[in-house]
């Protein structure tokens, strides 16, 4: 029985009747003739959208399932957003109320494991996956260990996220202290006395707090300083992520994880102009850099401005800044690319279980090459990408079926099915930082070109080392 999808959580707009307070829902999807107790393996799909946006119904589990050549149980959900979710600061770490979107996501999934049965499920074969702010939530799940119980989940496909992507601050840090301050300010209660504030935001309406939720959060966006991000409130998030990697302490199962080669390009401000613009955008991104830093940073994405030999000279007949280009690839490597392979360095070298790490590089669109969320459609097997041409069928049907024999048997080549020839996964391996799978390489039929590029190829990371270095090494200043 196909029922219509629940309410989404208050989030990016509160036109249509589509929203409420009364959110917190799954939708379960199972293949036809599934009975109880059958012990199916199980998916869960955590929804991206900056902590702020989306829903779980804005995913097509039910089409990652459907053309699955194993069946599963598959479920996408809903959690709070924004600043029901991810309100922070001085006055909400004291009401002990930090991070409750990451802790509805914990919620669902001791959930499935009291209930996943009812449905034909196992609820010891439960892998979670995720794209962009569901993929960083992937990732804090994955630090948080419980004392005691049995794991909620037992495999992790994270796309375009990790625990370490962009900025997790404490909640007292400036800018969570600031953009609290602006929401109680928009919400009606920056009039009452500080011990009162919290109070004052109870009594509003939700319209009220929603709308205010809004306009905070669109101050900050395209900025990539967004209001209403997970922080380190000591217990869900115990520790700076990159110390708790570095502490050898996480939940030790099979990864795969991955990132696009422009998942810069829909993050930065079109209209970087000139050098000053660069540094300025960084230098506001990321307050704790130094002169040094900033100097380092401007040499390792040579100025085009001044080396016309640099990568980053744009010919593009394309509508945007001199140093747009540059600013997409410096920003996509410190806020997704290179903590994407900070998770798969770390796991690797402190687990036994596999990781496995993919680079995306269809070129999809002139402007965004291969652009954050690109691969969204592809992993869905999607009839319409498929019938573009033989090498776009190809690429949706590699893509699906290593993402589905993942996610049913945390093995990416297990299940054969119709694409059998596909070349093998081979894990990643820490010492040499390789065992990259690349997917579309030199392909940009849908932006317009000729080359259908390679489909599939066994790589490496070696392209991003200095820079990954460079971002690595500076992980904390964006953590503390």
């Amino acid at each position: 029985m196909l029922a219509d999808p629940a309410d989404r959580c208050i989030a990016g707009s509160l036109d249509g009747n589509d929203w409420g307070e009364d959110c917190l829902t799954a939708n379960i999807f199972r293949p036809m003739g599934t009975k109880a107790g059958q012990k199916l393996p199980v998916v869960v799909y955590f929804h991206g959208g900056a902590f702020n946006l989306g829903a779980g119904r804005f995913h097509n589990t039910a089409a990652l399932l459907a053309w699955s050549e194993k069946p599963f149980i598959a479920l996408n959900f809903n959690y709070r957003l924004g600043a029901f979710g991810f309100l922070s600061g001085e006055l909400m770490a004291a009401s002990n109320m930090l991070n409750t979107g990451l802790y509805d996501q914990l919620m669902l999934l001791e959930w499935v494991q009291r209930n996943i049965e009812q449905f034909g499920g196992d609820p010891n074969q439960v892998t979670i996956m995720g794209l962009s702010a569901g993929a960083h939530s992937i990732g804090h799940q994955i630090m948080y260990t419980k004392n005691g119980g049995r794991p909620l989940f037992h495999r992790a496909l994270l796309e375009s996220g990790a625990t370490t992507a962009r900025a997790v601050y404490p909640p007292k840090a400036p800018l969570p202290s600031v953009q609290f301050d602006e929401f109680a300010l928009a919400s009606g209660c920056s009039n009452v006395d500080r011990g009162q504030m919290i109070s004052c935001l109870r009594k509003q309406s939700v319209r009220t707090v929603g709308q205010a939720s809004i306009d905070v959060f669109n101050r900050y966006n395209p900025s990539d300083r967004w209001a209403f991000q997970p922080v380190i409130d000591g217990k869900i998030i115990r520790a700076a992520p990159i110390s708790a990697w570095e502490s050898g302490t996480w939940n030790k199962i099979p990864i795969l994880t991955g990132f696009n080669t422009d998942e810069g390009s829909p993050f930065t401000p079109t209209r970087l102009d000139t050098s000053e613009d660069f540094t300025k955008f960084f230098k506001e991104l990321i307050p704790a850099l130094s002169e040094s830093d900033l100097k380092e940073l401007n040499n390792l994405y040579p100025d085009p401005a001044v080396h016309r030999e640099s990568p980053y000279y744009d010919t593009r007949p394309i509508d945007v800044g001199s140093q747009y280009k540059r600013g997409t690839a410096a920003y996509g490597q410190y806020a997704y690319i290179c903590p994407i392979q900070q998770t798969a360095y770390h796991a690797s070298a402190g687990q036994s279980a596999p990781v496995f790490l993919y680079h995306w590089a269809v070129n999809t669109t002139v402007k965004g090459g291969a652009s954050h969320a690109d691969q969204s459609a592809y992993e869905l097997y999607n009839p319409g990408i498929r019938k573009i041409s033989k090498t776009q069928n190809l690429l949706a049907g590699y893509l699906h079926a290593y993402f589905t024999s993942f996610a049913t048997t945390g093995d990416p080549n297990a299940i054969k099915g119709r694409y059998a020839d596909r070349p093998r996964w081979a894990p990643f391996t820490p010492g040499e930082k390789s065992g990259t799978m690349v997917i579309g390489e030199g392909n940009d039929e849908r932006a317009g070109g000729n080359s259908i590029g390679v489909v599939a190829r066994m790589g490496n990371i070696s392209y991003t080392k200095e820079e990954c270095d460079f971002w690595w090494k500076r992980t904390i200043l964006s953590e503390s």
